[in-house]
């Protein structure tokens, strides 16, 4: 089941600090027959075809080092160390601006937690590997 999203016209946004030309947002286009859409009135259309990717340079964010650090422990996972990337994605409205605007909502979110000097550290440690990439434990029967 998918998380619901929150209604962005009730919730108060944080202020642009990004401008757009730092920002990049990838999509893609499906050619697919209507299999299991979960979207009503949508027929015809892959289930990633409204799915949206943001990328952003750590560089381009103008966060110190602390500030950083903080956001690479709540990004976690899409975080990229090899490439200092940001990578957000979004899947979770019928409509790609829509996913779109609610990345930008998220990255804003993200860096008004990280740029607060009294924020607290998340509660359990991020994953720092992905989990197909660790060691199997293989059990003889």
């Amino acid at each position: 089941m998918r998380p619901v999203p929150p209604d962005l016209s009730r919730v108060r946004l944080p202020p642009r600090t990004i401008p757009e030309e730092l920002l990049t947002f990838k999509a893609r286009t499906y050619f697919a027959s209507d299999t299991g859409n979960p979207y009503p009135n949508v027929h015809g259309v892959h289930l990633a075809e409204f799915k949206v990717v943001l990328s952003v340079r750590m560089e381009d964010l103008g966060l110190d080092r602390t500030q950083q650090e903080k956001l690479r422990k709540l990004a976690g996972l899409r975080f990229n160390k090899k490439e200092q990337i940001l990578r957000l994605p979004c899947e979770l409205f019928p409509s790609r601006v829509e996913n779109k605007k609610y990345l930008v909502y998220l990255l804003e979110t993200l860096l008004e937690e990280a740029r607060k000097p009294d924020a607290p550290e998340p509660a359990a440690p991020p994953l720092t590997e992905h989990p197909h990439e660790q060691d199997t434990i293989h059990i003889k029967f």
